[in-house]
């Protein structure tokens, strides 16, 4: 019995030193993102981050900035609204613009591409609403709003059916680095 114990701590001890550890480095993502008109709630990874954004999210020239630590497979999902009201403008009075640094995030732009699904809807919605609906590729919102001049290859970006109310939910473009443990 102790013959077999041993030879189990010794397989332990051998695997453990013949191990190649990988570990994902904590990495600080930064968004600079505005919405035309406003900004309702900023969710990443499933928590309310609303709070943590910086610039007045009422204010649509005003730059709002996120940062947070990349989760791996982490979404963002920002709710916003258009002010004007009338049904079906969204794609020519909205947007949102996005630009992100860092970990997997880096490069992220706004665009109509796979990685960004939307949600519209003429009547205000909860987060719990937009998650279960069926998403969509946003149109290309021609709204004059830009993003201070800090994202020039961005799309200004908005639900298809042109909605007063959005749900846009961006995923990363990148898997996070990996890295050796440091001693």
């Amino acid at each position: 019995m102790s013959s077999n114990r041993s030879t189990l701590v010794v397989t332990l001890v051998a695997l453990a030193l013949t191990a190649t550890p990988s570990l994902v480095l904590a990495q600080t993502v930064t968004c600079t993102f505005t919405v035309d008109n406003f900004v309702t709630a900023v969710f990443y990874n499933g928590a309310d981050v609303t709070g943590t954004v910086t610039g007045n999210l009422a204010d649509w020239p005003t730059i709002k900035t996120l940062t947070f630590t990349d989760v791996p497979h982490a979404t963002i999902e920002i709710l916003g609204e258009e002010d004007d009201g009338a049904a079906g403008s969204g794609c020519s009075q909205s947007g949102l613009l996005m630009s992100c640094t860092g970990g997997s995030w880096d490069g992220f732009e706004s665009n109509t591409g796979a990685l960004v699904q939307t949600f519209g809807s003429n009547t205000a919605f909860t987060i719990g609403t937009a998650r279960v609906q069926t998403l969509s590729t946003p149109c290309t919102s021609t709204s004059g709003f830009n993003l201070g001049g800090t994202c020039t290859s961005c799309s200004k970006i908005w639900p298809s059916n042109g909605a007063r109310f959005a749900y846009f939910s961006l995923a990363a473009t990148t898997p996070p680095p990996t890295g050796s443990p440091t001693t």
